[in-house]
């Protein structure tokens, strides 16, 4: 149920009652934040049973701009 972003076709969102979810998919990358952890570990075990993952842990850089939390 995510809808594509109409600024930016690689950025995917998710909104339910509860739990907002965006995902960014960048060549071989994909970015997944949300109000929700525990969406995010369930979407990132349903990827993996589909496509080969590795998990980079938190996101400190990307296309060389620094994330802070």
């Amino acid at each position: 149920n995510f809808q594509s972003s109409k600024c930016d076709p690689s950025l995917f969102a998710y909104n339910d009652s509860s739990i907002v979810v965006y995902m960014l998919v960048y060549v071989d990358y994909i970015i997944v934040t949300s109000s929700n952890p525990i969406f995010i570990k369930s979407l990132v075990s349903k990827l993996n049973l589909e496509f080969s993952l590795k998990d980079l842990g938190d996101l400190d850089y990307f296309l060389a701009i620094e994330v802070k939390r």
